[in-house]
């Protein structure tokens, strides 16, 4: 298998484009976005403009992070049952949409449809990756700095607000879900 590094970035809005500095910075991020600033004005457009074409062609993806705060001196042993949890009996299914594919970082893990393999090609971390049959994923892993279990949810709708909306509405349900 060959993987072609494109590029990385990370919340705190470190960008890596090529792998020479060995660490997400702002200097990278920023010769970009004038790179891509002057791509779309040689072509009479904004960056906004740029934006359009890609939604239109890929749909609106929109993507959110929520942090479930789990306090006091039993946090780090909270979050840690709730992994193990999850791993003993999986999530099948969140809002009405079945999870098709699941992926367990910790173990090294995939089940597809049921399917259990080997996952390759990644490092091993304390995460669970949900894959849903509208294209939906959702991720959890336990901080390792603060008492909390970051959730991340990404979808893809035909236009923004539903897209939002979905997101929204994704991170309230795997909220329930996990403190019911």
């Amino acid at each position: 298998m060959t993987v072609i590094f494109l590029m990385g970035f990370e919340e705190s809005y470190g960008y890596l484009f090529k792998p020479f500095t060995r660490d997400k910075d702002a200097m990278q991020g920023a010769l970009m976005l004038a790179e891509v600033a002057c791509y779309y004005a040689s072509h009479n457009k904004t960056i906004f403009d740029g934006l359009q074409e890609i939604w239109n062609k890929y749909g609106f993806a929109y993507e959110v992070t929520s942090a479930l705060e789990m306090p006091g001196l039993g946090g780090q042993e909270k979050m840690k049952l709730l992994m193990d949890k999850l791993r003993k009996d999986p999530i099948k299914e969140i809002m009405g949409q079945h999870v098709t594919k699941t992926q367990d970082f910790l173990l090294q893990t995939e089940s597809i449809n049921g399917q259990m393999s080997k996952l390759e090609g990644f490092t091993q971390s304390n995460v669970l990756k949900y894959f849903l049959e509208d294209n939906t994923w959702l991720a959890l892993r336990p901080s390792g700095t603060e008492p909390v279990v970051k959730v991340y949810v990404g979808v893809n709708k035909d236009n923004f607000s539903n897209a939002k909306q979905a997101a929204e509405d994704y991170t309230a349900a795997i909220e329930h879900i996990l403190f019911k």
